[in-house]
């Protein structure tokens, strides 16, 4: 197929970081930068240590059904393929070598390199390789010796397509591997119509299990009355008479939408299985309607440490919250650390249909990656080394019926995105080792200080996932952009802390003056020292942390912050570059890499209704433009941005021409 790319062309990215775009395909390119972030060994590539046979038995149980469609597919394609050195194989949507079956040559040269059922071989762990790469992409495609990131590879071409269930979520990769001289276009077309047949046969058995649950959901609610019978997906699959309406109207929508329309509430449910799925992972619930109220009364502001305030920044942010408190909408909370994005979660549940359900919260980036699977998904006795007796269940089962909130939802891998996925399109989880999934009901929250477009630009967040997590934003104020509520705050913290005082004007002022990078919670930190220090006395300046009283005195400003968006650093309004303000706030911003003291630089007013992210995009890129002398493909590699995203970037705000320096 002419597909390898040459050996220099491969070291020279790999010693220097140079890549030749030009000469390799933009699939091919963009693997390579998202290896290159993620930190994998060009050098090495093998696979790492297999899963024990146990949790993959496991792992298999969970994916029996999926398995005993595929195989018959596999085998015919093998088949076709037997005798030319050929590997056939099938991973689960995280990568997961689920079965292989090929030449006894092939096999043992996957062996070299740890190819082997039971090992995840996606980008994270391996480098650019057709498996991974494909399911990065979304889409079929072969790579060819020195296309590979890692060495391992090098001798080896592969050819993969992903399978899509019929809501275009992917169950798997159906891949053929093999050495470099059998790539051909040929090869690649017979995997891609493998995964059609294999699409095809699952959608086939997705409507005949369908069939299956309105059968017997038409025969368990004969006797019934104000009850329903939901699917393992959550669709609604069968009504009692007293609830139907013409034409079926309700059935196979989400069960959500349908009590949203109806004006009804679930008030009990239990497990019921099919004659096709064979287990129990579908509900049978009892509904009745919802209860009349008045006008629903916001939670108050003062039962909630941080979420004080009278400033426009502060009660804009807390309208916004009151909006999507009593719906079901998934709602991203964005801040820098220290805001108080629980206390906001924390409000939203408490004014939500679910207020009488669980809070659970899950800090993502405070769990090793190791244990985060068995924390969100739960295990069964037995599931590995060192299980609890009786197993654990999961905090997505724990939250059933409430709220679910992720705090640095950013943080997770690449794995743990993909699970969280399945888990938000299905309502339903997969326990560790278990060999039923369970249906699960909450309304997710989830919180990140950075910046996750820009995340999911450089590879390093899934965009579909995006999609999901990105429903409603609410964007909390950093401290600096609400002084306004300074003295609510600190009556606040004297009231919870029984600290019977009024700090004087002097304290109230160092306190005014200084930034807050560390937002509510620094300031929290601040008093708990002012009030040890002060033993009972009158609070006075120097009780405060000598570090602060210095910084007062000096007139040094603080820190401004820790930008959402990678490091952003503060520009005083005096000083020689001269940038345009993201916000109304009064404070500018420009990317670190970007900042140079001998720069005179005026940037051009930007177009109006520009987001946060965008002004960030506007301003990095102005100053880019700058340093690269007006070079389009410079400035998006100093950026490190795509150059056709930084030509569409450049089209939507109008850039064009060399920036313009003030004397």
């Amino acid at each position: 197929m002419g597909l390898s790319v040459s050996d220099g062309i491969w070291r020279r990215f790999v010693r220097e970081g140079t890549l030749d775009a030009g000469r390799l395909r933009t699939s091919i390119s963009e693997s390579w930068l998202r290896c290159r972030r993620l930190g994998v060994n060009p050098l090495d590539g093998k696979g790492r240590e297999p899963l024990a046979a146990d949790l993959l038995f496991s792992q298999r149980e969970a994916q029996r059904q999926f398995l005993e469609v595929a195989l018959p597919h596999l085998k015919a394609l093998y088949e076709s393929l037997a005798g030319q050195g050929l590997l056939v194989l099938l991973t689960d949507t995280n990568g997961l070598v689920l079965f292989m079956v090929g030449d006894a040559s092939a096999m043992e040269r996957a062996m070299n390199i740890q190819f082997v059922e039971g090992v995840r071989w996606t980008e994270e762990f391996v480098g650019t390789n057709a498996i991974g790469t494909a399911l990065a992409v979304g889409q079929p495609l072969m790579v060819a010796g020195e296309e590979h990131f890692a060495v391992a590879s090098h001798t080896w071409s592969c050819a993969a397509a992903p399978i899509h269930d019929s809501d275009g979520a992917v169950l798997g990769v159906v891949d053929v591997s093999g050495s470099l001289g059998l790539a051909s276009a040929a090869l690649l077309a017979q995997v891609v119509v493998t995964a059609i047949s294999i699409e095809n046969a699952w959608r086939a058995g997705e409507q005949k299990e369908l069939l299956s649950w309105v059968m017997m959901a038409d025969t368990a609610l004969k006797e019934q009355t104000h009850s329903a019978v939901v699917d393992s997906k959550g669709r609604l699959v069968g009504l009692t008479r007293d609830l139907q309406k013409i034409d079926g109207e309700g059935l196979l929508q989400p069960i959500e939408e349908f009590l949203s329309q109806r004006g009804l509430t679930i008030i009990a449910s239990h497990g019921v299985e099919s004659s096709f799925v064979g287990h129990s992972a579908g509900k049978q619930v009892t509904l009745a309607p919802k209860a009349k109220q008045g006008p629903q009364v916001p939670v108050e502001l003062s039962t909630f440490p941080g979420a004080v305030g009278v400033s426009a920044a502060f009660v804009q942010t807390w309208l916004d919250v009151r909006r999507v408190a009593g719906t079901e909408v998934p709602v991203l909370l964005q801040g820098e650390t220290g805001v108080g994005k629980e206390v906001f979660a924390r409000a939203l549940h408490a004014n939500s249909p679910r207020h009488s359900g669980p809070f659970v919260a899950v800090n993502c980036g405070a769990i090793p990656e190791h244990l985060l699977s068995s924390e969100l998904f739960g295990y069964v006795e037995g599931a590995f080394t060192g299980a609890r007796r009786g197993g654990a269940k999961g905090r997505l089962e724990q939250a059933d019926g409430g709220t679910l909130f992720l705090d640095e939802v950013e943080s997770m891998s690449s794995e743990m995105q993909v699970a969280l996925l399945r888990a938000l399109q299905e309502r339903v989880i997969m326990p560790l080792g278990a060999g039923k999934p369970i249906m699960t009901d909450f309304r997710l929250v989830a919180a990140t200080h950075k910046g996750l477009e820009y995340l999911v630009e450089q590879g390093k967040f899934r965009q579909d996932l995006y999609y999901r997590l990105h429903v409603y934003p609410v964007v909390i104020p950093p401290l600096r952009d609400r002084k306004e509520d300074m003295q609510g705050l600190v009556d606040f913290y004297c009231r919870q802390q029984n600290w019977p005082v009024r700090l004087p004007e002097e304290v109230i002022q160092v306190l005014m003056e200084y930034n807050w990078p560390g937002n509510v919670r620094e300031l929290y930190g601040v008093l708990d020292y002012l009030r040890v220090r002060s033993q009972g006395a009158t609070p006075r300046q120097e009780y405060l942390p000598p570090w602060l009283v210095a910084k007062y005195r000096s007139n040094t400003p603080g820190i401004q912050a820790t930008g959402n968006l990678g490091t952003l650093i503060p520009v005083q309004t005096n000083s020689s570059l001269r940038v345009h303000p993201l916000e109304n706030s009064g404070t500018y911003f420009i990317p670190k890499t970007a900042v140079s003291p001998e720069l005179g630089l005026f940037l051009p007013e930007p177009p109006g209704n520009l987001s946060f992210l965008e002004r960030v995009q506007y301003s990095a890129m102005v100053v880019a433009l700058y340093k690269c002398g007006g070079r389009v493909t410079d400035a998006a590699q100093m950026i490190q941005v795509a150059r056709s995203t930084f030509y569409r970037r450049m089209h939507r705000f109008g850039l064009r021409g060399k920036m313009e320096t003030k004397r």
